[in-house]
């Protein structure tokens, strides 16, 4: 017998953004594990949305009048905002902690023009912890135990997948969303110093959203799928497809499902029915999302081709087996940052720092979309192939070759450096750490701030979807 659900009691405020999620269309199963409700109660929800809105309508008019309204209204932008950045650095795997939440409480309420008299007690952490269900853990060892458990269930589902349905490598896919710090440059060199000093560092901190996918074979990579926010009624007219990437924008600060399934059926399906005629018929195809596959109604994807299944690896699981985490996307982004080098290198009659420097302030995201069509090219069918090692051959460790390429990349990024002036003092730790910039923990939260901030400025909160996270392990939980 299934365990007994505890009865949770919804305000009239949440049943209104349970009606606005559905509005997205929001599947009923993101809502209810959102929630920690029944599919059943979300469609009584539903049922009664007349009621409900009018309900809201009512009491807001009454509540304008009260004087305390202005405060709460801007603790529950806060809140709000605070717990979308939560959910999505949880579902990029950032260890968030009590003391986090706080120091983010503070900066956020000051971004938001909040209450100057707000603290960020303990006691507060307390009611927004009950608040927002989320409960302590505090022994990540037990975490690590279940990513292998759950990495080695799937591996073994996997292959008993591929040979009861008929699936071949080549028709096997991976597709994965990753950001990418596009003007980032190493910490030692004259370029970052120089904007922190001009106190323009956002010059070296945009970030872009892209999304890539290729075959187990190698024979088949599609091209990137490239995403940035851009402020409303504005635009960059830029064609990117010139450089063989699709380029999107929106006032959404990240990509979300519509661009996903944009980018599904008219790239994807498209390109795999090219592929596959060109060889005289259509055949099963078998696309493996990573957890951001929570992101969208794997149902609904299944429906749109009778021969493309579309399934996700387990949250626990994905660092662990997927292929593009297993070097795929790593060696995209050290081709990236060698490309971008040679992008700023000065012509030989100038070569000088201010040359460098202005070279960068001038980079547009045409620019971006060249270099990152350059980068992708120059990841060889030997690394795609190799990095589904983990889940056909049982390898868990990085092949000679592989650690090989990584070391020929660093010394050939090094030797880039020291050709530009300014650049001298860079060496390979620095090199290291820049190849890795936009996978720590504190650029994850950064970009997830940035965000939602924008999300808040540009779009109505209470249209910001904030579920869509893997919740496998409801409650939420955080490190206190």
């Amino acid at each position: 017998m299934a365990p007994r659900r505890n009865r949770v009691q919804l305000t009239t405020n949440e049943r209104y953004e349970i009606l606005q999620m559905i509005d997205r269309g929001v599947t009923f199963e993101i809502i209810a594990k959102a929630y920690g409700i029944g599919r059943s109660t979300v469609g009584d929800i539903m049922a009664n949305e007349g009621r409900i809105k009018d309900y809201l309508e009512v009491n807001t008019m009454v509540r304008r009048w009260s004087p305390n309204h202005l405060i709460k209204s801007r603790h529950m932008d806060l809140e709000r905002v605070l717990y979308l950045w939560y959910i999505r650095c949880k579902a990029k795997r950032v260890r968030i902690t009590g003391p986090l939440i706080r120091k983010k409480a503070l900066e956020l309420n000051e971004e938001l023009n909040g209450d100057p008299n707000f603290k960020a007690s303990s006691g507060w952490l307390l009611r927004f912890r009950v608040r927002h269900r989320i409960r302590k853990r505090g022994i990540r060892e037990d975490i690590r135990t279940s990513n292998k458990d759950a990495a080695n269930n799937f591996k073994a589902r996997f292959k008993k997948l591929l040979q009861d349905e008929g699936f071949t490598l080549e028709n096997v896919y991976n597709a994965d969303y990753r950001e990418l710090m596009w003007r980032a440059v190493p910490k030692e060199a004259l370029i970052f110093r120089n904007g922190k000093s001009t106190g323009i560092p956002k010059m070296c901190q945009d970030h872009i959203t892209t999304l890539f996918c290729a075959n187990a074979t190698g024979c088949h990579k599609l091209p990137v799928l490239i995403h940035t926010f851009v402020k409303p009624q504005s635009s960059h007219n830029l064609n990117a497809n010139l450089f063989s990437t699709i380029y999107t924008d929106n006032t959404n600060a990240r990509m979300d499902s519509n661009i996903f399934n944009q980018w599904f059926e008219k790239c994807f399906l498209k390109s795999v029915k090219e592929r596959q005629l060109k060889n005289g018929r259509r055949e099963k195809t078998l696309l493996l999302l990573d957890h951001v596959g929570s992101r969208h109604d794997l149902k609904e994807l299944n429906q749109k081709d009778e021969f493309v299944r579309v399934m996700s690896f387990p949250f626990k699981a994905a660092p662990l087996i997927q292929p593009m985490d297993r070097g795929i996307i790593a060696c995209f982004k050290r081709k990236y940052r060698k490309e971008l080098l040679e992008t700023l290198m000065p012509l030989p009659i100038c070569n000088t720092e201010q040359e460098v420097i202005d070279n960068h302030k001038q980079l547009t995201l045409r620019d971006c979309c060249r270099i990152v069509h350059d980068a992708w090219s120059s990841v060889n069918e030997v690394i795609l192939k190799n990095a589904w090692d983990i889940l056909l051959k049982n390898k868990s460790e990085r092949s000679a070759e592989d650690l090989e390429t990584i070391k020929k990349d660093v010394d050939e990024t090094v030797a880039l450096l020291h050709r530009l002036p300014g650049c001298e003092g860079c060496n390979r730790k620095g090199v290291v750490s820049w190849f890795q910039i936009d996978e720590t923990d504190d650029t994850v939260m950064t970009i997830c701030t940035d965000e939602v901030l924008q999300d808040f400025e540009y779009n109505p909160l209470n249209q910001v979807n904030i579920g869509t996270v893997d919740e496998e392990d409801e409650p939420s939980h955080s490190w206190f």
